[in-house]
């Protein structure tokens, strides 16, 4: 099994052919103006089996870490195509679209496991607090 794209997006969705689309692709950092803040994004993966992986039902983990906190796994089911030829691999587009309680600025990471193996390396991003311009206020609670 071979990870082949692993980002974070502002948005993806899958098309019914399985294709997917993509916007503002690669984030690294999000930018807020106040905290605590609910940071909205999703995971794009791309993962190729080859035929005998592409035959057998996987579980895909993954986790959103930041500031030190480490909140519980979660878990789906994920089944390939079988592909068209023995020597064809198969692949699989995952998007995970998630919604994170962030407190504080600072670093995090996504990490991403199937079947117990960890396919890619942390996933980095950031949190960073910006000041608000000029005339602009948060409303009173």
């Amino acid at each position: 099994m071979n990870l082949r794209a692993a980002f974070l997006a502002q948005e993806a969705l899958q098309n019914a052919d399985g294709t997917f689309m993509v916007w503002r692709g690669g984030i690294t950092e999000f930018q807020v103006t106040a905290l605590p803040v609910m940071i909205t994004a999703s995971l794009v993966l791309r993962i190729e089996a080859d035929a005998q992986e592409a035959r057998r039902l996987h579980h895909i983990r993954f986790r959103v870490v930041h500031a030190g906190q480490e909140p519980p796994w979660h878990e789906v089911p994920a089944a390939f195509k079988e592909p068209p030829q023995p020597q064809v691999p198969s692949y699989l587009n995952l998007l995970v679209n998630f919604h994170v309680g962030v407190t504080q600025p600072g670093e995090g990471h996504i990490d991403v496991v199937v079947d117990q193996e960890l396919i890619s390396p942390h996933l980095p991003f950031t949190v960073t607090l910006i000041p608000l311009p000029p005339g602009f206020r948060l409303p009173s609670p």
